[in-house]
């Protein structure tokens, strides 16, 4: 499965966020069930003048990302979401979705 991850941070932060999110990618792959991730640059919506990133996560089951959201250890969500809201507050906005494939 993937777990995306979509980021708009304002201009003036976006290299300062591309170096720091480099680092938060290899923090999120220490967890059991992360086998790769990808980083990717994204053309912003018409009008948003933001800086887009999207980050897609291979993850091996829903219970190995459940675990990783529930986990309150410094690898844990809640940790390295606080780690990105704390230094890019007002700068960035997130939002995330799963993605699981059809069976054909």
């Amino acid at each position: 499965m993937i777990y995306e991850v979509t980021i708009a941070v304002d201009p003036a932060s976006a290299p300062e966020y591309a170096a720091w999110l480099r680092q938060h990618v290899l923090q999120v792959l220490a967890n059991d069930g992360f086998s790769r991730a990808e980083i990717m640059r994204a053309d912003p919506p018409t009008g948003d003048r933001r800086a887009h990133f999207v980050v897609h996560y291979t993850v091996r089951d829903r219970a190995s990302l459940q675990a990783y959201f529930d986990d309150p250890g410094p690898t844990g969500a809640a940790a390295l979401r606080s780690d990105g809201l704390t230094r890019f507050a007002d700068r960035m906005a997130a939002s995330r979705r799963i993605l699981e494939p059809l069976e054909p």
